[in-house]
């Protein structure tokens, strides 16, 4: 299994305390507004005095006083403060699966910012800005990682192709259907991702050398789909690296030495009838590589 690489890593409206003055004082929300009553004869002259009370979002000021002369007076002053309302922090991935649903989405949204939020630092090292990562967002509508957030046929499973105490890296496949020439058919993709120190990362672009897909080229497929009688097909495919990481369906990986480029795979048991999805990773120094092709395995 080949060295795991080095990755760079997220008042309610406040009246109450108006009743405390010295007369009578009127509360009216968002108004000022002040009442003065005739002098009391027998009234004892007071000191001069003041109270203010202050609340928050919406502040009320409430001053008394008190003169001389007898008369007295009250003003309710109530400032109206604009509210403010925080956007909650988005929620980082707690899988792969999640990670890949997420950044799939985004896509389909056409949210640079989240999709790029997703990215592990060689893939955000790729494109060098998220500008330029948002500057290509209707491409990347246009590929393989689009309409996965629409599609209600859709499963997603994860394959575990390296580890260490550093973390690991899978690779989730997503199922799924799309129209071919006015046909309904099944497709899959496969998105690298790393879990290193509890974080889950989209790696689409860790090429570092190794810009070449993993390519089955026996038995031949048309339109990324492999149509075969055999239950027991050997499979060929071009790859760079010493290994390749082969996965059927949710089935654990399995690794074939590469030789002069290619490397052959047989399952291990016989695949049933049906469609199936099949799994190719490879990974090296500073580059990490996957692709999935649809299977239909025919009745003899």
């Amino acid at each position: 299994m080949p060295a795991f690489p080095p990755f760079a890593p997220r008042i309610g409206i406040a009246l109450a305390a108006i009743g405390v003055l010295a007369t009578t004082a009127v509360a009216a929300n968002a108004a000022i507004r002040t009442e003065t009553r005739p002098v009391d004869p027998a009234a004892t002259v007071q000191p001069a005095s003041t109270t203010t009370v202050v609340t928050t979002p919406e502040t009320t000021v409430v001053s008394s006083t008190s003169t001389s002369s007898g008369a007295s007076g009250a003003t309710v002053t109530t400032h109206r403060h604009p509210a403010t309302t925080q956007k909650p922090k988005p929620v980082p991935p707690a899988s792969g699966q999640q990670a890949v649903l997420a950044f799939t989405s985004a896509i389909d949204r056409g949210d640079a910012a989240a999709a790029w939020r997703v990215l592990a630092p060689r893939s955000q090292a790729f494109w060098r800005t998220q500008a330029r990562f948002a500057a290509s967002m209707g491409k990347l509508q246009q590929g393989g990682w689009a309409g996965w957030s629409v599609d209600r046929d859709r499963t997603a499973r994860s394959a575990v192709i390296n580890s260490s105490g550093d973390g690991e890296v899978l690779i989730v496949t997503l199922q799924g259907t799309t129209v071919l020439d006015g046909r309904t058919v099944p497709r899959a993709s496969a998105f690298p991702v790393l879990h290193v120190k509890g974080s889950f990362l989209v790696e689409l672009w860790a090429f570092g050398g190794g810009e070449t897909t993993p390519e089955v080229i026996a038995p031949a497929a048309e339109n990324g789909t492999i149509r075969t009688s055999d239950h027991r097909p050997t499979f060929r495919a071009r790859a760079q690296g010493n290994e390749l990481a082969w996965a059927f369906d949710d089935r654990d990986a399995t690794f074939t030495n590469v030789s002069g480029g290619v490397a052959s795979y047989q399952p291990e048991r016989a695949l049933t009838t049906g469609t199936h999805v099949l799994t190719l990773a490879s990974q090296g120094p500073g580059w990490l590589q996957a692709t999935a092709v649809v299977v239909e395995v025919l009745d003899h």
